[in-house]
């Protein structure tokens, strides 16, 4: 249902700004969600999380005629891995959430960051408890005579 709730909002736009222009664009997603570069974190599509998706439009009135703000599609130095383009296809970015690959490292540096603060935890407290038990053994030794006492 998410991908539903992503695409619908981008279709709706992409149907308001081509009507004056009598053009449908109809846009697919065409290749996973990945980090914006540093230069591209400004631009709206890479909002809210700084992740953008590659989209594949097809203009359905006419594959020939660019509307003007698609004049000048990402170029292919913008995304690393991008697959075959169909004939009259135009590219655009759109916004995406979060990374899975990206978002998955990070829960488990958490975990790995959280198990270590437990470790170093458990660590201090046995060592605290030896030492307390020590302190309280010569406490019991020097108040029933066993220390300082020499015969």
């Amino acid at each position: 249902m998410l991908p539903r709730l992503i695409i619908w909002p981008l279709f709706f736009f992409v149907t308001l700004a081509t009507a004056a222009l009598n053009t449908t664009l109809v846009c697919t997603p065409f290749g996973a969600c990945e980090p914006c570069p540093e230069e591209a974190l400004h631009k709206p599509y890479c909002q809210p999380f700084g992740n953008r998706r590659l989209l594949q439009c097809k203009n359905s009135t006419d594959l020939h005629d660019r509307p003007h703000y698609a004049q000048h599609p990402p170029s292919l130095a913008d995304s690393d891995s991008i697959p075959s383009v169909e004939e009259g296809a135009i590219l655009a970015w759109k916004s995406c959430g979060r990374v899975v690959s990206t978002e998955r490292a990070d829960f488990f540096e958490f975990v790995a960051v959280n198990l270590l603060f437990l470790g170093v935890g458990v660590g201090i407290v046995i060592w605290r408890l030896r030492r307390m038990r020590l302190l309280h053994a010569r406490q019991l030794a020097a108040r029933i005579g066993l220390v300082g006492r020499r015969r």
